[in-house]
């Protein structure tokens, strides 16, 4: 009897265990949570991260997720976590769920992101892959284990710490597409900044534990009740974003049961927020593109008119301020005509004129010429013709060609060696001329091989802007030679100038991915990508269109407020 009773009592008690307990789905959960704080003198010390590291991690086991936890992580330390975390994934099964949570310094080169270990030691662009983290390696760890759900969230934007070792100086991290089966959250849009916060945590950490802990909703719906917390915080400053390919709402904190009630009947069937919002997308794309390359401001106003908040909208007030403007007398001397498209990706000194050259560097033209194989070659010349400088990516080490891509390497390569793109500018790709000038030797006289009279390839433009140009610092200049000599014709790319001259605002498509609509960019999501929307957003980036202007799509100057560099 005493037996019975005993055994009575703990089914009693493990019945009122389970009741009190909250209700967690049976799928295995597995969690990595990192936060880097202490990165030393010179990078800087970050705030909060080990604390909202510490708050995600605490969230995340009251949700039935097994966690562990890294704080202020060397690269060692960091790929054995992710190492193990993989095993662990793989350990769960297929029915597992995944997260990973990523708090302290992140940044971008060339589309790639890459999570910064204490201790990197980063003296050049070149040395962010080697030194830290690269957040696709976590996303690849994920997905070989083959499990149901993954989960990740970076809070890895406070800031831009390699300011002085980049060349681009690229705000924030790059669109993530989330594989199937995965939900990819960010603090702030792609190419933005994130708020470190004033108090213990963060805004993106405080809002993220609080909405996962909800019970019942979905972690999309979560993300998006975050993105409005941080909204609001923030003063619009900060948007959190997200990518998913989730095939079916995921929930965290399940929800308790309720009273059997008699059925409502269902209501109408209304389209999934994503398909709507897809939909709009590609009904504002199609439009833009259909007037994008209009004469007549009513065109954009009646875009404006459809979509007055749409992605275009700076980018359509401002064609609608320039077509708006009155025709200007044409002054008296010289006619000055507008640059034609570009067709080459670094301009020439003086575009479709002739660049008398001495003869040995002519000879080395012609050889370079004679002498190509099938390999990836670059020629650059100075832009005042007095030399030129060759690369072939097998001069890398085991043959190989490193960084951005075999023939876009060689280019660069091409006009560092000649002196760099303030210098110089890429005459061949392989036996392709790239750039729409003569090359014509020099006579022994001095004067052009084959006559005429020809004005200076390499003549300084005037210091006083002429009417409608816009005097850019040095630095402008230089951003805007190394912009035309490291973009790719296989990706989109935009510039915008600020009005005063004073800075410039790069955006690139860093991998285009094919899509029923159209092509879509790994940097903006689902939206179907175009020259144009590139272009808006890195007017926006600036300032908008009454800060900046668009100066370049892609190699194509459109606008001629800013003298080409010379």
């Amino acid at each position: 009897m005493p037996v019975r009773f005993l055994g009575f009592a703990c089914l009693l008690i493990a019945l009122a265990i389970a009741f009190l307990q909250p209700s967690f789905a049976s799928e295995p959960r597995v969690a990595l949570v990192i936060g880097n704080a202490d990165y030393g003198q010179e990078i800087g010390r970050l705030k909060n991260p080990a604390n909202d590291a510490r708050l995600m991690a605490e969230t995340l086991k009251g949700l039935g997720f097994r966690v562990e936890l890294v704080l202020d992580a060397d690269q060692k330390a960091m790929k054995r976590a992710v190492k193990g975390f993989g095993a662990k994934l793989r350990e769960a099964g297929k029915d597992a769920t995944g997260l990973f949570y990523y708090a302290g310094h992140g940044v971008q080169v060339e589309g790639t992101n890459y999570l910064l270990p204490v201790g990197a030691e980063i003296e050049a662009e070149a040395d962010v892959e080697i030194e830290s983290i690269a957040a696709d390696d976590v996303m690849t760890q994920m997905q070989s284990a083959g499990n149901a759900v993954n989960l990740v969230f970076l809070d890895a934007c406070r800031n831009n710490p390699l300011v002085k070792a980049s060349r681009s100086a690229t705000r924030g991290l790059a669109r993530l597409d989330a594989p199937r089966g995965s939900f990819v959250g960010y603090s702030t849009a792609p190419g933005d900044v994130a708020a470190d916060g004033d108090g213990a945590n963060s805004p993106y950490a405080l809002a993220l534990a609080e909405e996962l802990k909800r019970p019942g909703i979905s972690v999309e719906e979560a993300h998006r009740n975050v993105r409005a917390k941080v909204l609001a915080e923030s003063g619009n400053k900060q948007t959190p974003w997200d990518s998913s390919s989730l095939t079916g709402a995921v929930i965290l904190a399940e929800k308790a049961p309720e009273p059997a009630a008699t059925p409502a009947p269902p209501p109408a069937a209304a389209p999934q927020p994503e398909v709507h919002q897809q939909a709009l997308v590609d009904k504002e794309s199609l439009f833009w593109e259909s007037i994008k390359d209009s004469t007549d401001a009513a065109d954009f106003e009646a875009y404006l008119a459809q979509f007055p908040e749409g992605v275009f909208a700076p980018l359509a007030k401002n064609r609608i301020a320039v077509l708006s403007q009155p025709a200007q007398a044409t002054p008296a001397g010289p006619t000055q005509t507008a640059p034609a498209p570009a067709a080459a990706t670094i301009p020439p000194a003086a575009e479709g004129s002739r660049l008398v050259v001495p003869v040995s560097v002519k000879a080395e033209i012609d050889s370079y010429l004679a002498n190509l194989t099938s390999e990836h070659w670059a020629l650059a010349i100075a832009r005042n013709g007095s030399r030129t400088a060759k690369f072939r990516c097998g001069q890398m080490s085991g043959g190989i060609c490193w960084g951005g891509g075999p023939q876009e390497k060689a280019n660069r390569e091409a006009i560092k060696r000649c002196g760099g793109p303030s210098e110089c500018f890429l005459l061949y790709e392989r036996a392709t001329k790239k750039a729409i000038v003569e090359i014509v030797a020099q006579s022994e006289s001095g004067a052009a091989a084959q006559g005429g009279g020809v004005a200076s390839a390499s003549a300084e433009a005037s210091a006083a802007p002429v009417a409608g140009e816009i005097a850019v610092t040095p630095e402008v200049r230089e951003r805007i030679a190394s912009y035309l000599g490291n973009i790719s014709d296989a990706k989109v790319w935009a510039l915008a100038v600020a009005r005063d001259g004073a800075s410039v605002e790069v955006l690139g498509c860093p991998k285009l991915n094919p899509g029923t609509m159209g092509a879509r960019c790994a940097g903006f999501g689902t939206s179907t990508i175009s020259q144009s929307l590139v272009s808006a957003r890195a007017l926006k980036n600036c300032g908008g269109p009454d800060a900046c202007i668009l100066l370049y799509e892609g190699a194509t100057k459109v606008s001629g407020l800013v003298p080409d560099p010379q």
